[in-house]
């Protein structure tokens, strides 16, 4: 029992560690910082910006939206690699709700 329970905790730090390089590149509301660059090379997942805005609780549930076609670009469902850049609009439907994400 006690080498599942220090395993957990290794599991934990480096969920910690991964999480807090994550959050180097966004800012304090959960923004991508990259989306605020006047560069237009300058793109990121659509499943990690939907997870790093909080519009999804995992990146698993994002990436699975996207699968399921709750998630919209230019009216056509998009896969979870899709790169998202600078004034891109996004539709997410979360259970009842539509949000329309700029």
């Amino acid at each position: 029992m006690f080498s599942s329970v220090t395993s957990l905790k290794k599991l934990k730090s480096r969920t910690d560690v991964f999480r807090n390089k994550l959050r180097d590149q966004f800012n304090f509301k959960g923004v991508p910082i990259q989306l605020y660059s006047d560069k237009m090379s300058d793109s990121i997942r659509i499943d990690k910006w939907l997870w790093a805005a909080r519009i999804f609780k995992t990146r698993n549930i994002a990436a699975e939206a996207c699968k399921g076609g709750k998630v919209k670009m230019d009216q056509q469902t998009v896969k979870a690699s899709r790169e998202v850049k600078t004034g891109d609009i996004i539709d997410v439907q979360v259970n009842q709700l539509h949000k329309k994400l700029k």
